[in-house]
């Protein structure tokens, strides 16, 4: 059995990297030796530890799986940077 702090990192790199929101099922399949209440514990400690180190991102349940999301205070700079990105020059 892993530790909630053995847990954590790999939650979050998973949900990182996913594509798509990633299901409860999708992590405890992949995290070996965590079960789904530790996973869900490791995901609540994220949550906290990102807004006490005010972070500019948090996890959320969407779509019946976890994904990062910017938070909305930080809207106008993201709009910003696509509209540079999907600007092309000829």
């Amino acid at each position: 059995m892993k530790s909630i702090d053995e847990i954590k990192p790999i939650v979050e790199s998973l949900v990182f990297a996913a594509e798509e929101p990633i299901t409860l099922r999708k992590l405890t399949d992949i995290i070996e030796g965590a079960d789904s209440p530790q996973i869900q514990e490791a995901i609540l400690q994220l949550k906290a530890d990102y807004d006490a180190q005010g972070r500019s991102f948090q996890i959320e349940e969407i779509a019946g799986g976890y994904q990062l999301f910017t938070k909305p205070d930080y809207y106008e700079w993201i709009a910003k940077l696509r509209k540079k990105s999907g600007e092309t020059k000829l």
